[in-house]
């Protein structure tokens, strides 16, 4: 059997791991990717992939493995999971970026880590008077799958208040590149359905994380409020008010 399964005690989630040293014939890899989207489906795809004993593997392999992170992006809007993986085929992943599309850690244990954070509430709501305030809850960003969960949440809310909205970081103690990059689609979304003069609130930003937006220039993107007050005002729509004169014949 070219795939292994194993479901980890109490959690359910699958460990798929791969048992060939190289994988390279053809017809081999279909049955392989046959059997990997089998099993990652029946399990609501919260599953990875351990490629521990895998030391080569061809590019249609490589294939396959595209396929079912699109499959699992799709249905559970999560990237693919590996752990264990040789460094020769790291390489490859680095050469081909596709380390940006999966999430690669060291072992069996951090793959699981990866769906526990996912588990857990990523957001707060609370309605302030017509705004809703949406508070991230993590202090610092534990995974990927945990920074999509946070972004797919906090957008869906910001959606369902008609984008009157800020974001409470007051629990952030820490940005990475990731949350940094959730937060400028935020924004960008925003604008796109409040028009280009909206800019994305914050408020309980703490000194560390103040300074990051200000080294990555977002301090003039985003809108930082000193109280939750002021971010209530300055994410209120504003109308501009155009004054006509009408000259009356006398």
């Amino acid at each position: 059997m070219a795939v292994e399964l194993y479901m980890h005690p109490g959690s359910g989630i699958l460990e798929l791991r791969l048992t060939d040293s190289k994988i390279l014939d053809a017809d081999h890899i279909q049955r392989i990717g046959g059997e990997l989207m089998r099993a990652a489906e029946d399990c609501g795809w919260k599953a990875f992939i351990n490629l521990s004993d895998v030391q080569f593997m061809s590019s249609a392999m490589f294939g396959k493995l595209v396929r079912l992170l699109k499959e699992m992006r799709e249905n559970r809007g999560t990237p693919l999971v590996l752990c264990n993986v040789h460094p020769s085929i790291h390489q490859v992943f680095e050469w081909t970026r596709l380390t940006k599309c999966f999430t690669v850690v060291a072992d069996a244990q951090a793959a699981r880590q990866q769906f526990c954070a996912d588990e857990e509430v990523a957001i707060r709501t609370e309605d302030r008077n017509g705004v809703l305030e949406i508070s991230l809850l993590d202090s610092r960003t534990r995974s990927t799958m945990r920074i999509q969960q946070i972004g797919d949440e906090a957008l869906a809310a910001a959606a369902r208040a008609n984008w009157r909205f800020y974001l409470n970081l007051e629990a952030v103690a820490y940005l990475d590149e990731q949350l940094i990059g959730k937060l400028v689609w935020i924004h960008k979304e925003l604008r796109e359905n409040r028009g280009s003069g909206a800019s994305l609130v914050l408020t309980g930003v703490c000194p560390d994380v103040r300074e990051k937006l200000q080294l990555t220039r977002l301090s003039t993107l985003f809108r930082i409020a000193d109280t939750a007050e002021q971010a209530r005002s300055l994410a209120m729509p504003t109308f501009r008010v155009r004054r006509i004169v009408l000259l009356l014949p006398t």
